[in-house]
Parts: C-alpha cells; sequence; structure tokens
C-alpha cells in the first residue's frame, strides 16, 4: 500500500502544472532574508546580502588571564593583546598566543600605542601606571600618574595625552622628560574616549555625563568647548571622519567587570531622543552569565552641532570604534559581534559575530581581515574572508502552497563568486530523509536587467529551500534573489450551497411580525455557496435552475459569469414548486483555454411560493368569528385582525400554535363593540412573505 501511494505522488508531482500562472518568491529587503539561518553571511539592512569575516580562533597552551581587553596592531603587522586579572602583554606569532610580558602590580591592560622605533606605551589600572614596553617584552616604568585608572592615552609628537579617572581629568607627559600636567580636568568620573584632530585640538569624551568636548592646543590649561551633552551615562568611544564626530555612547544600568569604570550610573535622560534609523536587536542563545547591562547607540556630530543617531543596540554597549573609510565599526559587549555603519547612507550590518558575548577589542583591515579580542572568557580570533568556516545562507522553506514545478533561480549579485544549491521537499520543516538532496544550480547566464539567470533542478514538490555559499576569498554582495516557479493547477472545489436565509444553529426563533405596513413583496432568493480554491486561482461561476423532476436546467447567468459567490435570483415570475440549483465553478480566468478546471454542485430542493395563502368560510355571528386561513405550499407564520380603523391585533389558531398549511380561527368580538354596521380585516402571511388582507363587512 505504501509503494502505492509513493507511486501516486511521484507521479503527481511529474505531471504538467497545467496551465496555472507563473509565481516567483523574491528576497531584496531585510525582512525577507532575516527569516533564514546565516553562518558568517550579513543580512544587511538595506537588502541583501554579503560575507561577513570568518573568524578562527586562536589557540595556545599558555595559561590565559580572565579577559583580554584591548588589541592593538604595529605597522610593521606585529599584533598585542593586552589581558586583563592578570596585567599583561600577549603576541601573536604563527596563529598562536604567546605571553610578552606581565605587569605584576597591576590588574588590566586598557591601551596600547605604538612609539617611533617599534616600542608600545601602555596604560593599566588600578594605580594610574603607564609603561615602555621594548619589542622583546622587556619594560620599565614610564610614568606613574596619581590616579586609580588610565583609560586612553594619544600620541601627538613629543607629546602623550592621557586620559583618567576616577576624576576625570586629562594629563599631557612630555615624552623626552616624563614629565606629567594635570592639563584639563572636569567634575565627573572618567575620560575613557579621546581623539586628536589636527589644528583643532583634542576631543574627548566624558562619564558618566556623557559629554563631549574639544580642548584646543594650548600650553596652558585649554579653554574647553562643549560640542554635545549627550542623552546616557557613558562616552566610550569617538572617531572623527572629516568634520564629523562618530560617538559611541551607553546608557548602562548594572555593571560587574573591570573593563569599564565602576561607578554611581547617571539614570537614563527623560528627554526624549529619536530613534536610529536601525535598531540592532539581541542576540539569542547566549551564556546566562550577565556581565553589563543596558543599551548603546552610535551618534553622528557634525560640524555645525547638529546630532543625529546612526544605530542602537536594543540590549548591549558599545565597547570601542574604528574608522575606515566610509565606515564606522562599532563593537558589542553584549552580544559578540561588530557592526559596520556605512557613513552616507547609515545602513547597517553584523561583521562578525563569536562565541563570547564580550568583544572588548578588534581591529580591521579593509573589511578583508581582522582581529578581535573578547571577555567573559578570554579569547581571540583572528579574521578572514578566505580561512575558518565557510560562509553561508540558507533559507526557509519557501512555500508554494501546492505541489509546483521550479523554473529560474535569478541572482542579482556584484559577480557570481558563490555556489548556489536547491533541494525541494513536501514536508513543511526541511528534512533530510524526507527531501530531495542538496543539487547544485549552474550554468547561469547574464539577463539584460543584470540578474544570473540559473536553471532549478529540484524535483517539482510544494516546498523549495535554497543555500548560497560563498567562494574562498569572495566578497560578492547578493542584492536580490528571485525564483520562479508554476503551481500545480488544482480545481476549485464547491462545498455548500444555500438559498435564502441560514439561521446558524438550533434556536429557539419566532416568527416574524407582520409590519403594520406591509411592503411590496419582490420574490428575490439569495443564493449563496462556499468554495474551496487551494491554489488561489481567481474564479468564476455560472447558475443554472430547473424544477425538480425536470431534466432541462435554465441559465440564471446567461450573459457574464459571476465573479462573487453570491446571486440574487429574480424568482416572482416562476411558478411556484420545488426548484434547485447548480452552480459551477471555473478557475478559467486565471488559466490559458483548454487548461482550466471545474467542479460543480447542486442544491438541496427549496421551495419557491409565490402565492399569498387564502381565507374561507368566514362566519359571523354576534360577536363570535370563526374562519380557516390556508397555504398550497408554506406554513402560515401570522394571523391579525382588526374591527374599523383599530389596530391590528394578533389571533391564533384553535389548537394554538402556527404549524402546519391550514389552520382553523375562532375568536369573540369585543362586548364594547357599538351597535352598527362595521367592517372586519383579516390579513395572513405565509413563510415566504406571501400577505393576504381580506375584508368583511357585518351588523351587530
Amino acid at each position: 500500500m505504501k509503494k502505492y501511494l509513493l507511486f501516486v505522488m511521484i507521479a503527481l508531482l511529474a505531471a504538467p502544472a497545467a496551465a496555472a500562472p507563473t509565481k516567483f518568491w523574491e528576497l531584496e529587503n531585510h525582512n525577507s532574508f532575516s527569516s533564514g539561518k546565516s553562518q558568517g553571511a550579513l543580512i544587511l539592512s538595506g537588502g541583501g546580502l554579503q560575507p561577513g569575516l570568518r573568524a578562527t580562533k586562536i589557540e595556545t597552551k599558555e595559561k590565559l588571564p580572565g579577559l583580554f581587553s584591548t588589541v592593538t596592531q604595529f605597522k610593521s603587522g606585529k599584533i598585542l593583546v593586552g589581558g586583563a586579572d592578570a596585567a599583561g602583554l600577549w603576541t601573536v606569532e604563527q596563529e598562536k598566543l604567546k605571553p610578552l610580558c606581565m605587569f605584576p602590580d597591576d590588574i588590566m591592560v586598557t591601551r596600547i600605542v605604538e612609539l617611533t622605533g617599534g616600542d608600545a606605551l601602555v596604560a593599566t589600572l588600578p594605580k594610574g601606571n603607564i609603561y615602555r614596553v621594548k619589542p622583546d617584552g622587556k619594560f620599565e616604568l614610564f610614568v606613574k600618574l596619581p590616579v586609580e585608572h588610565v583609560w586612553n592615552l594619544v600620541v601627538v609628537g613629543n607629546t602623550v595625552y592621557a586620559g583618567t579617572g576616577p576624576k576625570a581629568a586629562v594629563y599631557k607627559i612630555d615624552m623626552a622628560t616624563k614629565k606629567a600636567t594635570a592639563w584639563w580636568s572636569v567634575e565627573e568620573k572618567h575620560i575613557m574616549a579621546m581623539q586628536f584632530v589636527p589644528k583643532k585640538g583634542l576631543i574627548v569624551g566624558t562619564s558618566p555625563e556623557a559629554r563631549v568636548y574639544l580642548l584646543p592646543e594650548a600650553t596652558g590649561a585649554p579653554a574647553a568647548r562643549l560640542l554635545y551633552d549627550f542623552s546616557g551615562n557613558e562616552i566610550r568611544d569617538l572617531v572623527v571622519h572629516g568634520e564629523t564626530v562618530y560617538v559611541a555612547v551607553n546608557q548602562l544600568q548594572s555593571r560587574s567587570t573591570a573593563s569599564s569604570p565602576t561607578t554611581e550610573l547617571k539614570p537614563e535622560s527623560e528627554t526624549k531622543v529619536p530613534k536610529a534609523p536601525i535598531t540592532a536587536m539581541e542576540r539569542k542563545n547566549l551564556p546566562a552569565h550577565q556581565v553589563v547591562s543596558g543599551t548603546g547607540s552610535i551618534y553622528m556630530l557634525g560640524v555645525r552641532g547638529e546630532m543625529e543617531k546612526v544605530l542602537d543596540i536594543a540590549r548591549g554597549y558599545f565597547t570601542q570604534l574604528q574608522l575606515e573609510g566610509d565606515r564606522v565599526y562599532g563593537s558589542d559587549g553584549h552580544s559578540g559581534r561588530i557592526y559596520s555603519v556605512e557613513t552616507k547612507t547609515f545602513s547597517a550590518a553584523i561583521v562578525v559575530e563569536v562565541e563570547e558575548r564580550q568583544v572588548l577589542g578588534f581591529l580591521l583591515k579593509n573589511e578583508k581581515e581582522g582581529f578581535v579580542v573578547a571577555g567573559d572568557g578570554a579569547a581571540a580570533y583572528a579574521l578572514s574572508r578566505d580561512r575558518g568556516k565557510e560562509v553561508t545562507y540558507t533559507s526557509v522553506a519557501m512555500d508554494a502552497g501546492v505541489p509546483s514545478s521550479f523554473g529560474v533561480f535569478q541572482l542579482y549579485a556584484t559577480d557570481t563568486a558563490v555556489k548556489v544549491e536547491t533541494r525541494s521537499g513536501t514536508t513543511e520543516e526541511p528534512d533530510d530523509k524526507l527531501w530531495s538532496p542538496w543539487k547544485v544550480i549552474t550554468g547561469g547566464t547574464r539577463a539584460p536587467d543584470g540578474g544570473y539567470g540559473y536553471r532549478v533542478g529540484s524535483e517539482p514538490a510544494r516546498f523549495l529551500q535554497f543555500r548560497v555559499t560563498w567562494n574562498n576569498g569572495s566578497a560578492t554582495k547578493l542584492e536580490k534573489i528571485r525564483v520562479f516557479y508554476s503551481p500545480l493547477n488544482l480545481a476549485p472545489k464547491l462545498a455548500a450551497i444555500r438559498v435564502g436565509a441560514s439561521r446558524g444553529g438550533p434556536g429557539p426563533y419566532t416568527d416574524p411580525v407582520i409590519p403594520e405596513t406591509v411592503p411590496v413583496r419582490s420574490g428575490d432568493l439569495t443564493i449563496a455557496w462556499q468554495v474551496v480554491n487551494n491554489d488561489g486561482d481567481a474564479l468564476e461561476y455560472r447558475l443554472f435552475v430547473r424544477k425538480v423532476g425536470e431534466k432541462s436546467w435554465r441559465p440564471l447567468t446567461p450573459r457574464a459569469p459571476l465573479t462573487t459567490a453570491t446571486f440574487t435570483w429574480k424568482a416572482l415570475a416562476f411558478a411556484d414548486g420545488l426548484y434547485e440549483v447548480r452552480v459551477v465553478a471555473s478557475d478559467a480566468p486565471a488559466n490559458s483555454p483548454g487548461s482550466e478546471l471545474t467542479s460543480e454542485m447542486i442544491s438541496k430542493p427549496f421551495l419557491v411560493d409565490n402565492t399569498s395563502p387564502r381565507i374561507s368560510q368566514l362566519l359571523i355571528k354576534g360577536l363570535a368569528v370563526s374562519f380557516t386561513a390556508a397555504d398550497a405550499a408554506s406554513r402560515l407564520i401570522g394571523v391579525q385582525v382588526r374591527i374599523d380603523d383599530d389596530s391590528w391585533k394578533p389571533v391564533l389558531p384553535v389548537d394554538r400554535i402556527l404549524d402546519t398549511l391550514s389552520e382553523k380561527f375562532q375568536l369573540t368580538l369585543p362586548t364594547t363593540l357599538e351597535k352598527g354596521v362595521h367592517l372586519l380585516q383579516i390579513r395572513v402571511a405565509d413563510e415566504s412573505g406571501n400577505v393576504h388582507v381580506m375584508s368583511q363587512e357585518f351588523t351587530y
């Protein structure tokens, strides 16, 4: 039996898809790609895909510190990594991490800068020590500042600027004499972000007031100018691009790491700050341990003082910024991500994502290679386009709704340095055992609109899935994907026909009251039907009617077919009797002539009654009145009487129930009736809406 069913299914899928209209899936914007699974591929905020950098974890046999806090690459290519918990420097040699030197009096390396000649200047905490380290790892104390935290170092000629805390001061150090001078301070806690701009001066960011100042070059204390007071409690980093400053602003709620100052945090501002055009959502399935809680934003601060938000992190905080070309990169200390933002369009993407949630330092070069260091478990990664895990993007199972045959896979991309595979199946969730195997599509031809067209080789089925794998070293950007298919044409199926009103339940119900003024009866009957249309084709309908027992059908829609599933039949001109309606549904509007499919259904017999009930055997004797009301086809639903100009009064039959076609009535007129000639009126209604009125004069 199973073999037979399988044969029937295969035969069905292999059958031609009749002439159903061509359909296609299109993936172009961010939302259309976001439901797929990315492994190293960037889903761009403006739409499309491009390969991210592949991360390869740097191994070592040495005992690692609690976390890696910062990383710097010298002009020679040498990489130095700073450690925390056990402050020290590490180097990367032959893709291995090796310790270079340790600073036993300190807890954390916060900044490493290159000096002329290849030496390194290293800032630490919590004793305000700055060291000068030789390439071989030998070091000496360069200067000891009267502070606890040295957060940042900027070297300008023979001068070193040091951003410090917890009393927010900038120190100016002479390289030759090693003399340190408290150059500028502000009533805050920390100065973590600094950037020197030639001919302008030093730009600094403060915490916890989250302010950015410009400190012009001066021999004495500078006349600081406040550039902007941000809504947040930490300026973590800033970079300068021409006349524009990009600022990483965090709003932190809790902290349990030495990678940032542990201070009383500024509460979130009540001032409404507009959202960025893009918000990076939280990464799922992260380790439960929470290091820092908060949100982060990258702002653009223009030369005229204008401010715009560029990127928001829904949950997390920025740890570092880097500027390269027209892109600003920012690392997140909560999700293990590095984001890129185009400065011209503000479009954003995730460049890389590592296992550890705290990216504390990174460096990128032409977005082709780089290096990442992480906390929450010390780790270092080499970034590359042509090494490490494959970069892939796998779509969701795309649902054609019905079994379909697949046509061209159209790829709009900067080039074709990718491998595209497809597979098909009949289950909503892809299953390696039940679906067809992955099949590479080849032989793409360039279309005039710039797309590359490939023929899908996967078997006809209801669901299709594709997978894109970037070649080693490929930077191909996929801008849009289209996949064409033709659904197997399915016949519409009529499920029910209803003539007249439907009560919808068991009741109880009450017969309607005959209105004071009886309207002219139209005789219209409403015919409605339900149809199952699984492939969503446009449908048309034709209706036919006949008396029960007749062979020939009379068309009710002789001119043009209907396009809605309801019809009002003008039945007043038709003779009384039992009728039936035939409805024919067709998908001809959606298919070529000769390939349309139809189905039909005949209704249950229903009554057409255009004849009013009659009153007979009327007898008036004194105040006693009797009569019979009857209808040839429909049950009586109401009888009323009135004397002269009095109001209509309902009366019940002798058996007190209106439940047959004929009913006998007996009633007694009011004893207050005056002597003389009177007019008795009787009206009776049937279930089909016919009403008859009879009048009779009598003398009392």
